[in-house]
C-alpha cells in the first residue's frame, strides 16, 4: 500500500506532524511547500490557478504529490503539496534613449 500524502511528506522531512492548517508553509533543504487540504470539487487546475496564477501549471504539483490520485476532482480533505516556485528574475536592460 502506498504511503498516504502525509507519511510521504514526513518521510521527507517536509512537514511537522503537528501542522494542522489548511495552507501552510513547509520546507526542506531542497524544496519549499505550501499543504493545501481540498475542498468539495477541488481540481488539481484550480489548486495551480490558486498558487501560481496559472492553472497549466499542475506538472510540478502532480509531481510533488506521487500517492494522490490524478483524477478531475480530488477527494474533498486530500492533503496536497504544492511546491513554491520562485518568480523569474527581471532582466535589466536599457532602453535605447536610456544609454
Amino acid at each position: 500500500m502506498p504511503p498516504t500524502p502525509d507519511e510521504f511528506a514526513a518521510s521527507y522531512g517536509l512537514v511537522s506532524s503537528s501542522s494542522s492548517s489548511s495552507a501552510s508553509r513547509t520546507s526542506s533543504s531542497s524544496s519549499t511547500f505550501v499543504k493545501h487540504v481540498t475542498g468539495p470539487a477541488d481540481r488539481w487546475d484550480q489548486i495551480a490557478w490558486k498558487y501560481y496564477g496559472d492553472a497549466t501549471k499542475i506538472k510540478g504539483i502532480i509531481e510533488a504529490n506521487p500517492t494522490v490520485p490524478i483524477v478531475s476532482v480530488l477527494l474533498q480533505g486530500t492533503t496536497i503539496y504544492v511546491p513554491i516556485i520562485s518568480a523569474p528574475s527581471a532582466v535589466t536592460t536599457n532602453l535605447p534613449w536610456e544609454s
